[in-house]
């Protein structure tokens, strides 16, 4: 595949030329016409083939002597119907007179019919390979064509002539240039590998030269023997480069060295476009033993490509959406970690500012002002999809946000505010959280309900909860991310239905714990008042304990020497082991050193709380990882059958999505919103795309339909 070898800039003759070239800067008058030089001037040639038929071929010569119409420049609605082989002297009058149009202008802002381009090409790519060619001259040609490529850049890659003109070009170079030169090119020209990659990367080879990272990459995307790179490459091109490329240096930091043993000496060969000639290019290189053409680019090559495209498949979809998306704040947060540096983008870079000022500041934004920071626009209502993606852009920017449902009781409400904190590091994949974090998280809100049950909240009840989470066995970024709970918490008062949930999966002997834990904040200031009581008797409802047990513990902490009207000012006589009416308006008075004692022994309640959410995370984890449970899990009986029913095919248009919608009475618009959230709290990802039509997400339907 490869060549080591010195250009020969004396090439040996490969085909004669019979007409008059006309060169770059000279001005010939065809039919009225000036043109400025590259054609050929003649007569027409019969050229024959094998047996006596004539050669299928173009001819790009101008016969001046044949008639032209007198016919304005070309209009491009109107089609035109030219010959699959290209011939001047074949044209009709009109199509000569388009031609010589066009011919005589710039060759760059006047549009003009493909074949006239193409046959324009296939006089400078005879002229290339001609005997009487200089060196100066091929130079020119290359600089034309790259013109006309850079000027009509409308032609896709399907174009035949763009296809023809980047073949010409890529053996061209290697003709020119010494292998040193070349530089890599990423893109299929043709059933076999370009001549140019051959030698460049042959010299590499057989020099024992590493082949670095843009050379690997081109080695792959020309091998005719590799895979088309995947869309989601394609998409994301220079994402895609700049990722292979830290993947390739990281396992091979002074490139890939590869073996020229596997490779084996082939006779180069250029077939004209125009199918006018063939000619050999083996004596244009002084050593033609040191051309290789590779058997396969190699498979670690091939590895990496599949690693890259894998990372940026969420990326890829993405743009694939949104075409004109990469400086959307999204796009950044769904960019690999570690290319993000090399992606500036500026909406990324306001929203850091912007959140570093509220985190200085100590204000506490609203979660809808949040949202609309992120995804710029503001949400009518915040869903758990609208939470989760903003918790997740923070965190990829070392900013954490708080509540999280995924981590906290509860998710923010419309209006509500939350907490940005910093982070140690970015974070890639916020999908799970320790049981001593929970176990942490739930101590911390009850002690924070309790604490706000009397209206306000003392500096010794805020003390208590703080020392309490540094003395928690928890890590130093669960413990930043439970003092932002904190603050939350102080702000938000918790509501005791948010701890039933919980319950079933506390065990017995953690209830106790869980209940001294709060009587401890509710009398760390020295007094207990009846708001204080009476949300203790609430708590020990919603968690399972017997309210009475509330009262017990209350008189072992009452003051010794106070008479009982001053401890229930209610107005009866008590004996100390009669409730206290949480109607009553007088406070408790404490003993202080009954507190210090309690408090002691709430130092224990993390180790009595071992079990709180271990039987969730396990459920959990087992599902995800046997898909032994039902991959339904989450869904109510409706939406799921009407989910299986959705999978049955890959897209549907809407007025067939609301059908089936109303066939399992559902709301099209609230039921897809449901499966998305579900979705992504699930994956990651939402499953229903809506565009033109509805999209099932591809990755997602495999697993569900496993």
């Amino acid at each position: 595949m490869r060549l080591n070898a010195k250009i020969n800039y004396r090439p040996h003759v490969f085909i004669p030329d019979d007409d008059v070239w006309i060169p770059q800067h000279q001005t010939v008058t065809v039919a009225g016409r000036k043109i400025a030089g590259m054609v050929y001037l003649g007569k027409r040639k019969l050229v024959k083939y094998g047996n006596g038929i004539f050669q299928p071929c173009a001819d790009s010569t101008i016969d001046p002597d044949l008639r032209v119409g007198n016919s304005s420049y070309y209009d491009p609605s109107e089609k035109k119907d030219i010959l699959y082989y290209l011939r001047y002297h074949e044209f009709g009058r009109d199509e000569r007179a388009e031609y010589l149009d066009w011919l005589a202008s710039d060759r760059a802002t006047v549009d003009c019919h493909e074949s006239y381009l193409r046959l324009y090409f296939y006089g400078m790519e005879h002229r290339f390979f001609s005997e009487s060619s200089t060196l100066e001259q091929r130079q020119a040609i290359i600089a034309e064509i790259e013109r006309l490529l850079e000027a009509y850049d409308h032609l896709n890659e399907f174009s035949r002539a763009r296809r023809e003109m980047s073949r010409f070009l890529y053996t061209a170079y290697a003709v020119i240039q010494p292998p040193e030169k070349i530089k890599p090119r990423f893109e299929m020209i043709g059933k076999v590998m370009a001549l140019d990659v051959c030698i460049a990367i042959g010299h590499r080879l057989k020099n024992h030269q590493p082949v670095h990272a843009d050379w690997c990459l081109s080695w792959y995307i020309t091998d005719p023997l590799s895979s088309p790179l995947r869309t989601a490459a394609q998409r994301a091109f220079p994402e895609f480069r700049a990722l292979f490329t830290q993947i390739l240096e990281e396992m091979f930091p002074d490139g890939l060295m590869s073996s020229p043993t596997d490779h084996y000496p082939f006779s180069p060969y250029y077939e004209a476009s125009s199918k006018a000639f063939l000619v050999s290019l083996e004596d244009h290189f002084e050593d033609p033993i040191y051309i290789y053409y590779a058997s396969g680019s190699p498979e670690v090559i091939w590895d990496i490509v599949y690693e890259a495209t894998e990372a940026l498949n969420k990326y890829g979809r993405f743009l694939g959406k949104y075409p004109a998306g990469r400086e959307r704040i999204e796009a950044y947060a769904l960019l690999p970690q570690r290319i993000r540096p090399l992606f500036p983008n500026r909406a990324v870079e306001e929203l850091q500012s912007w959140a570093g000022t509220v985190i200085e500041s100590g204000d506490l934004p609203l979660i809808e002002h949040v949202v609309e920071k992120i995804e710029e626009t503001m949400p009518e209502k915040i869903t758990r999809h609208h939470i989760i993606r903003a918790a997740n852009t923070l965190a990829f920017l070392s900013i954490g946000m708080v509540p999280d449902p995924r981590f906290e009781l509860r998710g923010p409400k419309m209006e509500e505010p939350v907490i940005l904190f910093k982070l140690p590091e970015p974070v890639t994949e916020l999908n799970e959280a320790r049981s001593e974090y929970h176990e942490a998280l739930l101590c911390l809100m009850i002690g924070v309900c309790i604490a706000h049950a009397d209206g306000r909240i003392t500096k010794e009840e805020s003390a208590a909860l703080e020392a309490y989470l540094h003395s928690a066995s928890i890590t130093d970024s669960e413990r930043n991310r439970l003092l932002a709970n904190l603050q939350w918490g102080l702000s938000v008062q918790p509501n005791f239905a948010e701890f039933r949930k919980y319950r079933k999966h506390v065990s017995d002997d953690a209830l106790p714990g869980m209940g001294k834990f709060a009587l401890c904040i509710a009398a760390v200031d020295g007094t207990i008042h009846p708001a204080e009581i009476k949300a203790l008797e609430k708590l020990y409802k919603a968690i399972g304990l017997p309210p009475d047990s509330i009262y017990s513990e209350l008189h072992a902490l009452s003051v010794p020497s106070c008479p009982k009207t001053v401890l229930f000012a209610d107005g009866t006589q008590n004996d100390g082991r009669t409730p206290p009416s949480s109607s009553s308006h007088e406070p408790v008075v404490l003993d202080k050193k009954h507190i210090s004692s309690l408090m002691a022994e709430t130092a224990q309640v993390s180790s009595l709380l071992g079990d709180i959410f271990e039987e969730d995370v396990h459920e959990d984890v087992s599902a995800d990882s046997t898909g032994t449970t039902d991959v339904f899990a989450g869904l109510d009986a409706q939406h799921s059958a009407f989910l299986r029913e959705l999978l049955t095919r890959q897209h549907r248009v809407k007025t067939e999505y609301n059908a089936l919608a109303e066939r399992f009475q559902l709301m099209p618009e609230g039921a897809m919103e449901t499966l998305n959230e579900w979705s992504f709290d699930r994956f990651e990802d939402i499953l229903i795309d809506e565009d033109a039509h509805y999209e099932i997400n591809p990755e997602i339907s495999a697993i569900l339909c496993q």
